[in-house]
């Protein structure tokens, strides 16, 4: 492929940068400059509630709520689903779209098959109600909720631990590392054996917790309290609202949401204030995001309906356009000082927090920039990908770039490099070898040749 090396220095592609930093950190009269959030309607009548939803896909959500309503959207709308619970569920965990879980009062524990939600046993020992549930993978889950935590191994669902006070959200790392929050501060850390207290710097409730990693977790609650995990403890962040938070979901570390009564926006650095939709008095249960661009909340907003006021179910959607390129970090090369027998391997990081990479390409010049070649970058694991420039037949200089692309099309370009192809060094070692050992036979057939003389 021939192409002529042109610097892509976007100014547009700067703005719109700058443009997006802005909006997402300013904030006028209490409220962000921007407001992403769209009322979706739902088939569920007046009167009823929704309490919490969970992604799958962009056309794969559900939502469940007051009276065992369980609704489902399709890409285009909200459709009722039928609902073999008649208790309010308050959680709902979609593996995938063939495996989920919600739980509810009166220890209601529902399961998704794939074409329909049927009833699970329940352990006989349960007390309370279940108010979150959290599923590793198919054979390993917790739910939590008043004074009881049970366990999912894939075949039953049983008592580990009750600790007499309320729990409202579970989150698990791993099956030796998971996180539980509730009444009055309470927060419980599963170390793979045991449920244990940590300490807490608040007492005010805490209603979910959200773990980007070990060492990177979020816990919110009443009043707006907001709590941060850095790996050795919890810390009291700054919140942006005194009104309470009800859900937490953070799509990685620099980007997260909570709702409540107001949305909150985490940008890696602050808490900020959302502008929500025209809505009535009401408060957001939930928030599950597919990816930072794309997700949904789900609530309640007071309404009146005829004589009386009553609450109404709410689902919000949010969508963003993604303008913002992927990210290329480091970039290494081997050998690092290549001869002519050698391929080079150019290895490069590169990420899109937003839509994902759709491409990495490797263009190279071993003719000063009049042509270059394209070669497909092969990912290699993580947010690594490599190539192989091949070997040439001479001392040469070959410059070259990496362009990465998002499944938006948003491309960047790295900067231009370079490296000098030498000749290997002369291999002269075996022919002194070969001297050497050619002098000794020498030597031994004249010592051999004068003994005989002698």
């Amino acid at each position: 492929m021939k192409k002529k090396f042109k610097f892509k220095k976007s100014i547009y592609e700067l703005v719109m940068i700058l443009f997006l930093l802005v909006i997402n950190s300013q904030s006028i009269g209490g409220n962000s400059l921007f407001c992403d959030w769209e009322i979706i309607d739902n088939p569920l009548e007046p009167c009823s509630q929704l309490y919490s939803v969970s992604t799958v896909s962009e056309d794969d959500v559900w939502a469940v709520g007051s009276i065992g309503r369980i609704i489902h959207w399709n890409g285009s709308s909200w459709k009722l689903v039928t609902s073999p619970a008649n208790y309010d569920l308050f959680s709902v965990f979609m593996l995938n779209s063939n495996d989920g879980w919600a739980v509810g009062a009166g220890g209601a524990i529902i399961h998704w098959n794939g074409s329909s939600w049927e009833v699970a046993p329940y352990p006989p020992q349960l007390i309370g109600i279940l108010r979150s549930v959290f599923m590793l993978n198919s054979s390993c889950g917790w739910a939590v909720g008043s004074d009881d935590i049970i366990y999912w191994d894939g075949s039953k669902w049983s008592l580990v631990d009750r600790i007499f006070g309320q729990l409202n959200s579970v989150f698990m790392l791993s099956s030796s590392n998971g996180w539980a929050v509730g009444l009055n501060g309470r927060i419980l850390h599963w170390d793979g054996k045991d449920w244990k207290f940590v300490s807490s710097l608040t007492k005010h409730t805490l209603t979910s917790v959200f773990m980007v990693d070990a060492s990177d977790g979020w816990a919110v609650g009443s009043s707006g309290v907001i709590l941060h995990w850095d790996g050795s403890g919890w810390s009291l962040m700054e919140s942006p609202t005194d009104s309470g938070l009800l859900s937490i979901f953070m799509v990685h570390s620099n980007s997260g949401w909570a709702v409540g009564e107001d949305i909150v926006h985490w940008d890696g650095s602050r808490w900020n204030l959302v502008e929500k939709p025209q809505l009535n008095e009401g408060s957001l249960f939930s928030v599950s995001m597919l990816n930072p661009l794309e997700g949904w909340t789900v609530g309640i907003e007071w309404k009146h309906v005829g004589n009386a006021t009553g609450s109404c179910p709410v689902t919000l959607h949010f969508v963003s356009p993604d303008v913002v390129p992927p990210f290329i970090g480091q970039i290494d090369i081997e050998p690092e000082n290549p001869t002519t027998e050698d391929n080079v391997t150019v290895t490069c990081l590169t990420i899109d927090y937003e839509t994902g990479i759709k491409e990495v390409n490797l263009f190279y010049s071993v003719n000063e920039g009049n042509s270059w070649n394209k070669i497909p970058i092969e990912h290699i694991g993580d947010s690594k990908y490599n190539a192989i420039i091949p070997k040439q037949s001479g001392e040469i200089s070959v410059q070259y770039y990496i362009e990465s692309t998002d499944k938006e099309i948003n491309t960047r370009m790295s900067d231009l490099r370079s490296f000098s192809i030498k000749n290997p060094p002369t291999k002269i070692l075996p022919y002194i070898g070969f001297g050497v050992i050619s002098a000794i036979v020498i030597i031994l057939v004249l010592i051999k040749v004068a003994r005989k003389r002698v």
